[in-house]
């Protein structure tokens, strides 16, 4: 799994996914791999539940809405799924949070984005791929 940006390639998601699958394969990992390329970074996920997303953050409720105030900031278009630069415009929402409210970008605050979000709302096509995958290499088992 890795983001498109930034990957040395200019190819599509899905041709850098099937090309490096068939590399993988010519290797010995025929049918015991899967690649997943995000677009544009690994970053998107976290916009699948802005509601929860704006809680982890701290976001304000007397003002626009996450989503508006980005859509106000022109980084993320309003008939998107997801903020075109993700990273960006979670640097930028942060900037808006005061500092004695405002969480630090770490990995603790993904936890806790991951903790609370309900991530089946996540849009994401490399996203659902992941979670499909995931879903078939370990299905549920019988817990008896």
């Amino acid at each position: 799994m890795f983001d498109h940006s930034g990957c040395g390639s200019q190819e599509d998601r899905a041709t850098i996914q099937q090309e490096t699958e068939k590399l993988l394969a010519r290797n010995g990992w025929e049918d015991r791999a899967k690649v997943i390329v995000v677009e544009p970074e690994l970053e998107a996920w976290v916009w699948g539940d802005v509601k929860a997303l704006s809680r982890c953050i701290a976001w304000r409720d007397d003002g626009p809405s996450l989503r508006e105030w980005l859509a106000d900031q022109c980084l993320w278009a309003r008939d998107d799924p997801k903020p075109y630069d993700p990273k960006e415009a979670m640097k930028q929402a942060l900037g808006q949070v005061p500092s004695r409210r405002r969480p630090r970008l770490t990995g603790r605050l993904f936890l806790d984005i991951a903790r609370s979000a309900k991530l089946d709302r996540c849009q994401d096509p490399a996203f659902q791929e992941l979670v499909a995958t995931l879903r078939r290499w370990f299905p549920p088992t019988d817990a008896r």
